[in-house]
């Protein structure tokens, strides 16, 4: 399952989330050209799972984080400014949560980009 959005409150992301599915594919690809000054946000609901692998390759830098939403907001659990490429395992997460990469493209330009998750 997977949800992909500009913004939407933290209730109606984990409320859409649930809607669509209950579970994550196993693995999904995924290519998007985020425009300048915006960014690209995936959102997935982790049922049993509790790692996230990804990797991603842009042809201009953009800053990155893997985050979750909660009652206090947004919480980080990884941030990067300004890379191009990134791979990863996010381990031990908790299930029943809602987890997000999230790409931000400071420049006046789009920038290209692939990107690939999977869960265990």
């Amino acid at each position: 399952m997977c949800c992909q959005f500009i913004y939407l409150s933290k209730n109606w992301l984990f409320i859409i989330c649930l809607l669509l599915s209950s579970s994550l594919w196993a693995e999904e690809k995924v290519t998007v050209t985020v425009k300048a000054n915006s960014h690209h946000e995936e959102c997935f609901y982790l049922d049993t799972s509790s790692q996230v692998n990804y990797i991603f390759t842009a042809d201009k830098a953009l800053d990155f984080n893997f985050h979750y939403h909660d009652d206090n907001g947004m919480n980080y659990l990884k941030e990067i400014i300004q890379t191009n490429n990134e791979q990863n395992s996010m381990l031990d997460l908790f299930p029943k949560q809602v987890y997000c990469l999230m790409w931000h493209n400071r420049s006046n330009t789009p920038i290209n980009m692939n990107y690939q998750f999977s869960t265990e």
